[in-house]
């Protein structure tokens, strides 16, 4: 299966981390109201792995977590809305995208956790049109590893139209 722009998994990781830092937390005694975190996200990097050349890509946006606690303070459940955009640029053309989902997480269980993920996992556009869009329900059981995916999921010729626009 495909995936969508790597950056958006750039964002997801930065949300995984912060799951991470929240499921080692103290915990308390007695059950307490959702914790709730604010994350601005201002990056640039390069990105050599999507099209095999040099993309300049600049990720900005709000990523809020929302982290549900049992009695005993173990961490159960984290909701996250993401709202991303990013822009990848080369010398020879710009693709815009647009990310504004919602993450699920569950930690109940004894295996690794499931996140689901619904919304618009990303809307591509080049010079005014769109290329593409990922939009519907992503299950990853670990985080990652996708098992499902109900909607529009990406295609490979997707991707190479990203690279296209970035070629040109």
């Amino acid at each position: 299966m495909t995936r969508t722009l790597q950056t958006t998994r750039r964002a997801a990781l930065a949300t995984i981390a912060t799951a991470v830092l929240l499921a080692t937390a103290p915990a308390s005694a007695l059950a307490v109201p959702p914790e709730v975190d604010h994350l601005t996200i201002d990056d640039a990097f390069v990105d050599t792995d999507l099209c095999g050349f040099p993309i300049d890509v600049v990720a900005q946006g709000t990523v809020t977590i929302r982290s549900f606690f049992d009695k005993q303070g173990e961490l159960v459940k984290g909701i996250a809305h993401v709202s991303l955009s990013f822009t990848g640029s080369t010398d020879s053309g710009v693709v815009h995208q647009r990310t504004h989902a919602n993450e699920h997480w569950d930690f109940t269980g004894d295996g690794p956790p499931t996140l689901r993920i619904t919304g618009l996992l990303g809307h591509f556009t080049a010079a005014g049109r769109v290329l593409s869009i990922e939009a519907g329900q992503s299950v990853e059981v670990p985080p990652g590893n996708r098992v499902s995916f109900s909607g529009n999921e990406l295609a490979e010729e997707d991707v190479a139209a990203r690279c296209e626009a970035l070629s040109q």
